[in-house]
């Protein structure tokens, strides 16, 4: 017997290199909104437009005090009140300038009118305990991500605190792919003798969707060369990649690997250059 012989079959790493070889990437930049930046590349480094927080604030739930206070010791706080000699500062909040400190609620009892019940008496306290300072978190000009980075929920939520609402990203690769094959239908119909299923539309969609790209999935067409060649010099015309499926082997309807050296050969006619065939 003689059996199939498959020969001239590039390997896939071959196929790779020769692609990125070939390919010279000028990637475009759009504006998108930041909500919207999930799994986007950056297409420049980004800083922080803001300085967080404005002013200090209180690093912890409790009492703003002025540390002066303490200085001598634990002071008769029992008379103290509210918004003359100490101040509710909750995590995040502002507070009169007039206090440095912070004392967390966990050291501090208060009655049911807020006074002051008790305080830790083994408790020091220092001007900033507990104070976050101003730009603590943030500060204008600071770097927040590199370019050319895909983005985290993480990294949308420090670009939120930067300020930062519209985000430059490099434009999605736009990879046309076209089935062949005049048995196939669509997998919302049920086959019949002579048919099989296009399975392979959906599973390359959702995969160039996991990657990054914008897919463009053409309607099946049939192993007619015109149809053919109208497809792929459509797809040429709009994409950075064209994936063709089936048609490359010996079969009689296999038309598709002569096409694509037709459109490398006489890529005028196709309206485009610098297209190369790769057959992995």
């Amino acid at each position: 017997m003689r059996g199939k012989k498959i020969e001239g079959l590039t390997p896939r790493e071959t196929a790779l290199s020769d692609f990125f070889r070939e390919w010279e990437c000028h990637p475009e930049k759009e504006y998108i909104p930041l909500a919207e930046a999930a799994g986007r590349v950056t297409a420049e480094e980004l800083y922080s437009m803001n300085t967080l927080p404005v002013h200090r604030v209180s690093g912890g739930d409790g009492i703003a005090v002025r540390s002066a206070d303490f200085a001598d010791g634990m002071p008769d706080y029992k008379a103290w009140t509210e918004g003359r000699e100490f101040a509710r500062a909750d995590t995040g909040d502002d507070f009169a300038d007039e206090y440095d400190a912070v004392i967390m609620i966990e050291e501090v009892d208060l009655d049911e009118k807020g006074n002051i019940k008790y305080i830790s008496p083994d408790l020091t306290v220092k001007a900033g305990d507990h104070v976050m300072a101003e730009g603590s978190t943030a500060r204008k000009g600071d770097l927040i991500i590199k370019a050319n980075m895909p983005l985290r929920p993480t990294d949308l939520a420090a670009l939120a605190m930067g300020g930062i609402s519209m985000v430059p990203v490099i434009k999605k690769p736009r990879v046309s792919f076209i089935p062949t094959g005049s048995e196939l239908v669509t997998y919302d119909r049920h086959p019949v003798r002579g048919q099989n299923v296009d399975s392979n539309s959906l599973l390359v969609k959702t995969t160039l969707e996991e990657m990054g790209a914008e897919p463009v999935i053409f309607p099946i067409v049939p192993d007619s060369p015109d149809d053919l060649r109208t497809r792929l010099k459509e797809a040429l015309s709009m994409s950075d990649f064209v994936i063709m499926n089936a048609g490359t082997a010996k079969g009689s309807e296999d038309f598709n690997f002569g096409l694509l050296g037709e459109a490398v050969l006489r890529s005028s006619v196709f309206g485009t250059s610098g297209w190369r065939i790769i057959r992995p």
